[in-house]
C-alpha cells in the first residue's frame, strides 16, 4: 500500500507558448526543448523552430524551414 505524498510546493503557471505540432509519420518523435541562460529553444517535426524568453514567454525569433526536423535543437556557444 502506498502512502499519499503531501505536496511541499505550489506550482503556478506564469506563461505558456505553442511549440508546434508533429507530422503524421512522427507519432513517436519527441523533440525536447533546450534551455540556455534565459532562452528556451524549441523545434517541431514540421520544421518550425523558435527561441522563447524563459522569464516572460515572449518569442525572440521564429523560423520555419522547408524540410522536417528529426532532432531537437542544439545550441553551441
Amino acid at each position: 500500500v502506498l502512502t499519499p505524498v503531501a505536496s511541499k510546493v505550489t506550482l503556478k503557471e506564469t506563461w505558456s507558448a505553442p511549440v508546434g505540432g508533429s507530422k503524421k509519420n512522427s507519432t513517436f518523435l519527441k523533440l525536447k526543448p533546450v534551455i540556455v541562460g534565459n532562452v528556451v529553444y524549441t523545434a517541431d517535426a514540421s520544421g518550425a523552430m523558435q527561441a522563447i524568453d524563459k522569464v516572460h514567454g515572449k518569442t525572440i525569433w521564429a523560423k520555419k524551414i522547408s524540410s522536417g526536423i528529426i532532432s531537437g535543437p542544439a545550441v553551441a556557444q
